[in-house]
């Protein structure tokens, strides 16, 4: 079961005014259940004041920090090409995420919207804090596979998500891998270049996908040349 909680304060940038306050910039920290086996994940918070997630300010609550909670760095090929593990105080290490071969500590920005493969041995609770990111998101989604998904802190439609210069000929898929990371279902994005309103269908019986994606959930993406997706946002 996924457990969800948020806390969130108004930044003191806008102005007070009759009807309420005029800014929309929100900070907060959201907490997450990661289950066994393979899942995909992006932040659903950026760090206040800046586009992007540093990866230091991502914490497992309550994790094993023995390396059996990783992060893993898929190429265009959708192969991993990088392993990242949690250790702790466990093992003697300061809590964050270090090379699995190296094990030196990783400096990374996670950029809205990109998401990583995760594999844990365990339930784990993970947490975001900073800024609830206002307006919508633009994703580049390079050809190949890529991971991708909600990085707002709260559930929004696959319907919402825009493929806004694709070729929308079904050469553009989402993939939703299970417990296991085998791709469990595939959803294709048609347009009006095949005479479809724009959206994402069951690339099976074509039928419209009526599915919502929670905050933090990624999925895998293939696609056959550079797109951008639109995230909404919430606020």
């Amino acid at each position: 079961m996924k457990k969800l909680m948020i806390a969130a304060a108004v930044m003191a940038a806008g102005v007070a005014m009759a009807d309420g306050i005029v800014s929309s910039d929100v900070v907060g920290y959201q907490t997450k259940t990661v289950t066994t086996g393979f899942s995909l994940q992006t932040p659903t918070f950026t760090d206040v004041g800046v586009d992007g997630y540093d990866l230091a300010n991502f914490k497992f609550v309550n994790g094993a920090g023995d390396g059996t909670e990783v992060i893993q760095v898929l190429d265009a090929n959708g192969v991993n090409n990088e392993t990242w593990a949690w250790l702790n105080g466990n093992v003697g290490m300061p809590d964050g995420w270090y090379d699995s071969v190296s094990w030196e500590p990783i400096a990374a920005t996670i950029v809205p919207g990109d998401g990583y493969l995760m594999n844990v041995s365990a339930d784990v609770d993970m947490q975001f804090a900073g800024q609830v990111k206002n307006g919508k998101t633009t994703v580049t989604v390079p050809t190949g596979f890529f991971v991708a998904g909600n990085c707002t802190p709260m559930p929004i439609s696959i319907q919402s998500l825009k493929l806004v210069n694709a070729a929308g000929d079904g050469t553009e898929v989402i993939q939703v891998l299970d417990e296991n990371g085998v791709n469990n279902v595939t959803w294709a994005w048609l347009n009006g270049n095949v005479g479809m309103a724009d959206g994402w269908y069951d690339s099976v019986t074509w039928e419209s996908i009526d599915a919502t994606i929670a905050p933090g959930e990624a999925f895998l993406m293939n696609v056959s040349a550079d797109v951008d997706m639109e995230v909404p946002s919430v606020l």
